[in-house]
């Protein structure tokens, strides 16, 4: 197996959610270490899997940081670009995807935020023989639904296997994902699934998400759902009886 790895979004941001200040210097160290947590995942799913050396594609924003940022992930690096100015995280997935020569010769894409410090249960949770597209977890509950009809996905984590390359079009990097690939993309729900079956905010800093914490902001260690479990087949015949 071989797989490419997609990290995008701010690196080097500091502050809450809709902050968009970036490249601080008390932003660096938190940065790094999130992406030293991606590189140990890549690490710990090569040996586990016995993928052959994986590849990496970044699209972010240009900062003072950008040497420093390739470094860590050093020849694992295929690709990368900077921007800029602002394009909006689905764009930047998409220029990503376009920066993939011979897409087919990869297993699976993985896709995460760049500013994410991955957990082990992320590592322990996610499965590469699955032939689905996997999101990390739906929302919490108190903000599930999509459209009336679908479940909101946390879309901080993307998995796709080669199966499903030619739905990458449809891929909408935001909460309304799922929707997007059912209504446009002329998939079935039975495509799609997440890695967790709890409910979590996509912002660590309002809920805890055990795959993962926004590096450069506060997390949350309230879990608003505990214990409460997703079912797919369930959700859908509760959408159905409204």
């Amino acid at each position: 197996m071989k797989g490419l790895f997609l990290f995008i979004g701010e690196s080097f941001r500091s502050g809450s959610q809709y902050s968009r200040i970036k490249g601080l210097p008390e932003s660096y160290i938190e940065q790094i270490n999130a992406c030293q947590s991606h590189v140990n995942f890549i690490k710990k799913l090569e040996d586990k899997y016995k993928l052959e050396k994986s590849k990496v594609v970044i699209v972010s924003y240009s900062t003072q940081y950008n040497n420093e940022l390739l470094k860590i992930y050093n020849d694992n690096i295929v690709s990368y670009l900077f921007f800029t100015k602002m394009i909006g995280l689905n764009n930047l997935f998409h220029e990503g995807i376009k920066k993939i020569n011979n897409i087919n010769d990869y297993d699976f894409i993985f896709y995460n935020r760049i500013d994410l410090y991955l957990k082990d249960t992320l590592f322990e949770k996610i499965d590469l023989l699955q032939n689905k597209i996997l999101f990390a977890n739906i929302c919490w509950l108190r903000d599930c639904i999509c459209k009336n009809k679908y479940p909101r996905v946390n879309d901080m984590i993307i998995f796709i296997p080669r199966n499903f390359y030619s739905k990458i079009t449809y891929v909408h990097v935001y909460h309304d994902a799922w929707y997007h690939l059912i209504e446009k993309g002329k998939m079935n729900n039975d495509d799609i699934d997440f890695i967790l079956n709890t409910f979590h905010d996509s912002d660590s800093e309002k809920d805890y998400n055990p795959l993962y914490y926004i590096v450069n902001r506060n997390q949350s260690l309230i879990w608003h759902d505990q214990n409460k479990t997703f079912d797919k087949n369930k959700f859908f015949l509760y959408i159905k009886s409204k």
